[in-house]
């Protein structure tokens, strides 16, 4: 996965094509007007887009898995995570939204969802977390993090 980015939508674009062969032949084959011939392929083509689809995700979760084990959190990484978070004095609340924050995409609601608090709730604690750490977003978080981790590694 050299380009991840290219990766993310190639489910819901797979399956708009697989949508789009069925349709068609679907919509030739009622036309023609041998309706039995016109179930019996459907179902054929759509046995066969099933499988492919099966063997696609079989395969991205494969390169998921081995690519998240390659960067998997390792106790380490669990470690630096743990120095910055007591190195800005950041609650055990702030600590998981902080997690959250640097290891995931979510969004805030999802964030607040998975936390089961409120959006607002969980604003208030990334506005905390920003103003300990001095930065202003997501990224520069992230950004900040990777670097004070990699200093306190060096010298620690």
């Amino acid at each position: 996965m050299r380009i991840p980015a290219l990766w993310a939508g190639m489910d819901r674009t797979a399956n708009n094509i697989s949508a789009v062969l069925i349709t068609n032949v679907s919509v030739t084959l009622l036309v023609s007007g041998d309706g039995l011939t016109a179930i019996i392929a459907a179902l054929v083509l759509f046995g066969a887009v099933s499988v492919v689809m099966a063997a696609y995700r079989n395969r991205m979760n494969g390169i998921i898995k081995n690519t998240s084990a390659g960067r998997g959190r390792n106790e380490d990484q669990e470690e630096r995570s743990q120095k910055f978070v007591e190195a800005f004095s950041m609650t055990p609340r702030e600590h998981e939204v902080f997690e959250r924050l640097i290891s995931t995409e979510e969004s805030v609601q999802e964030m607040a969802d998975a936390l089961y608090m409120s959006r607002r709730t969980l604003q208030r604690y990334i506005a905390s977390i920003y103003e300990k750490t001095g930065t202003k977003s997501r990224l520069g978080l992230y950004r900040f993090y990777v670097e004070y981790s990699d200093k306190s590694h060096i010298n620690g």
